[in-house]
């Protein structure tokens, strides 16, 4: 089956998740195939992004409209994991003001302490509702949080880059070892599920970068190493706390807390991956601050960094506050509960 989700009342992002799929185009028009059967005609005008899974197809007339309309493609295997993309002239198209190079050496050192300072926040909130008792990783990260939080002011463009390697390899393991923990039993694979989400948020953030008409390889804080696209990943760092980690968190909880195939679930992992998209979506189209949801603050975020770029105005990440990712309920509270899912169609 091939999922669409509307992105907004007249964009589409087009999600490959069947194997087998195939996405071919005709005169502006996509057209997704599953079993020898057209199942949707999507035109390219309404196409947000497309995201294909190992197994599925695109055309290389599918190929061709998308690079037309510079739409962020990004081709992930089984696992997840980050096969490919299309690449894009970041320029190409952009009816916005072209100005290149980055801010100067302080004001860049001062805008990768503010993207840190975001995520170290936003992690710290996260961490503190979770049951550390049951999990001393949770302790000893919340711990080296607060010792580099106090070091920032100052730290050098490296050292920020150093400290947040340093939490990262902290962090990540602390989740997958609270959630192991809390569950109480033997979890399915996590890590495909934090592949999965980062890839989105990724996604997302791309495309909002290419039509703001920023390059998204000239970066603040994370280093270009070939086909990361530094910017994206500084823009969509601080959001990762709810739009990636609290995700996973709860979706593994529902999903893989009570395994009966030794699998960690009953459903195939397309069926998964449709159910997961779908509370992806459903999270980003959600309220994140004073009436505006989470696409919305992303894609004001961008342009927000557009104009400091220009010296229109000052950069500054957006710091929501912790009741913004649990609504002021730990997550140990969802080992009880199994959240209802609607199946696709």
């Amino acid at each position: 089956m091939l999922e669409l989700l509307h992105l907004t009342e007249s964009m589409t992002a087009i999600y490959l998740t069947q194997p087998g799929s195939l996405l071919d185009a005709k005169r502006g028009v996509f057209e997704l195939w599953h079993d020898d059967r057209r199942q949707r005609r999507i035109p390219a005008k309404l196409t947000s992004q497309i995201l294909v899974f190992e197994d599925s197809q695109l055309s290389k007339t599918a190929i061709a409209l998308a690079i037309s309309f510079r739409l962020p493609v990004l081709f992930l295997d089984r696992h997840h994991r980050h096969l490919g993309r299309l690449h894009l002239n970041p320029n190409s198209g952009s009816q916005h003001r072209s100005r290149p190079g980055t801010p100067d050496p302080d004001d860049r050192r001062d805008l990768a302490e503010r993207l840190v300072s975001a995520i170290l926040n936003s992690r710290q909130s996260l961490l503190n509702t979770l049951d550390g008792a049951i999990c001393p990783t949770v302790e000893l990260t919340r711990g080296t949080i607060a010792r580099i939080l106090d070091e920032l002011p100052t730290a050098s463009g490296d050292r920020l880059r150093e400290h947040l390697t340093g939490v990262d390899r902290l962090y990540y393991p602390a989740l997958r070892q609270w959630l192991r923990l809390s569950a109480g039993t033997v979890l399915a694979p996590i890590d495909p599920w934090f592949y999965l989400a980062h890839s989105l948020l990724e996604q997302v953030t791309y495309g909002f970068v290419l039509d703001a008409g920023v390059n998204p390889y000239e970066s603040i804080l994370h280093c270009d190493t070939g086909d990361n696209l530094p910017l994206v990943r500084d823009l969509m760092l601080e959001w990762t706390v709810t739009l990636v980690d609290l995700l996973v968190l709860r979706f593994c909880m529902d999903e893989f807390l009570f395994s009966g195939n030794g699998n960690g679930s009953h459903s195939p992992l397309s069926r998964l991956r449709d159910r997961f998209v779908q509370q992806w979506e459903t999270q980003l189209a959600s309220e994140a601050i004073a009436g505006t949801s989470y696409r919305q603050c992303l894609f004001a975020q961008v342009r927000r960094y557009r104009e400091a770029l220009w010296g229109d105005r000052l950069y500054s990440p957006v710091l929501l506050r912790s009741e913004s990712f649990v609504s002021g309920q730990p997550l140990r509270a969802l080992r009880s509960r199994r959240s209802p899912c609607t199946h696709l169609t």
